[in-house]
């Protein structure tokens, strides 16, 4: 039917076949987004349309409901390509849903409160399930202080969780960079919190859920650049909203949160006294050779291939500033990761024991790219007691 697009579901709506994705997958990053497609194949985007990511759809009652990304939430839509109404749109995170006449049955979960089914019904919300009341009965949570900053270059969504204002502070950066922190339930900030440390995260530029201007604001020569103004400006920010009086920092991040922690390290070098650097991307020239999505996603993201401009892929690589480390440095990573082959880590690892800078590497076995998310339970028990583990030895 189509050929060169990337899909996630196809659906038929008032007889016309549509699909949720890109129509041209070289186009990433972008939004995820709606386009009608015709007999011939051909894909054009649907018009009208809000300027976010849109995560799935379902037809009902000659309507379109839409879940969306949007500024660390995902709400919920409806539409007829003409207009949309938005039906759901609170700082909470909606997984799935589905539609039943007037009625909406929703997936629900909060910053501190794991997924529950909510009835929506003319704008309200009731809670109709209590799946997860024996882990809450049981398991101590902590919410989070929202702000969107503004920071002199840009407006960034950042959440902070305070433990104790004399306690040290951990940074989080999510993966992607095409993906948000939000206001979901999420098992690594709860685990952090519970070990004792405040918590920082945010969506700097490049981050999904602020439209196609934001998420492509890191590409080229602005990747490393806008990104970590984002990330360094807000967590000062954050940790002055809190009043957090310590000052020992941790950063940590997987995937391009680990090449933003190995960038972030490497070009502000005292800032933190403890590092925890996961399946990252260090390298973009080896990159290309060994991952599995070698052959497109560093053109998509730095507008240039390694032939033409080899200059900036190792300008842009955290390996390239590897002598300028000194944070202590946990590094972990997968023998199974194809996204960012193990030999990424192994290069970073090798630099700083050469050098003598506090270091140790963790190598899992049978585990990929997933092993946070999905690995084995007992390894991803390891994974968290090493971490925490970790910045507690560096940052008491």
């Amino acid at each position: 039917i189509n050929a060169g697009g990337m899909w996630s579901q196809l659906f038929s709506y008032q007889d016309k076949l549509y699909g949720v994705g890109l129509d041209k997958r070289f186009d990433w990053p972008t939004n995820i987004s709606i386009f009608k497609i015709n007999k011939r194949g051909i894909a054009n985007k649907v018009s009208n349309f809000i300027d976010r990511g849109v995560v799935k759809t379902k037809v009902s009652d000659n309507k379109v409901y839409v879940l969306y990304e949007d500024s660390g939430k995902q709400s919920l839509l409806k539409t007829d390509f003409e207009s949309f109404e938005i039906l759901y749109d609170k700082e909470l995170l909606t997984s799935d849903f589905c539609v039943d006449g007037e009625d909406i049955y929703a997936l629900v979960s909060s910053f501190d409160k794991k997924d529950e089914v909510y009835l929506i019904r003319n704008d309200e919300d009731k809670k109709f399930s209590d799946f997860n009341n024996n882990f809450h009965n049981k398991v101590s949570t902590h919410n989070c202080v929202y702000e969107r900053f503004e920071t002199g270059k840009s407006q960034i969504d950042t959440w902070g969780i305070l433990v104790d204002i004399n306690k040290p502070t951990l940074l989080n950066i999510h993966g992607g960079p095409a993906s948000q922190y939000g206001f979901g339930f999420f098992d690594e900030f709860q685990v952090f919190a519970s070990s004792g440390f405040n918590v920082v995260a945010c969506n700097p530029r490049g981050s999904s859920g602020r439209g196609h201007k934001f998420v492509r604001d890191v590409c080229g020569n602005k990747w490393g650049e806008n990104d970590t103004y984002d990330v360094i400006k807000s967590f000062e920010m954050m940790i002055k909203k809190l009043g957090i009086k310590n000052k020992n920092y941790g950063i940590m991040g997987g995937s391009y949160g680990g090449f933003m922690t190995s960038w972030v390290i490497s070009h502000y070098p005292k800032m933190f006294k403890s590092a925890v650097v996961e399946r990252a991307l260090l390298n973009w020239e080896t990159m290309v050779g060994t991952s599995d999505i070698g052959i497109g996603f560093p053109e998509m993201y730095l507008l240039d291939d390694l032939k033409s401009n080899l200059n900036l892929y190792r300008k842009k690589s955290p390996i390239t500033y590897a002598n300028n480390i000194i944070t202590p440095t946990l590094i972990i990573h997968s023998e199974k990761d194809y996204r960012c082959p193990i030999e990424q880590a192994e290069q970073l690892f090798s630099n700083l024991k050469r050098r003598g800078v506090s270091s140790s590497m963790i190598r899992f076995p049978d585990e990929s790219h997933e092993l946070s998310r999905s690995g084995k339970p007992e390894h991803r028990v390891q994974r968290f007691d090493s971490i925490i583990n970790w910045h507690k030895k560096q940052l008491s």
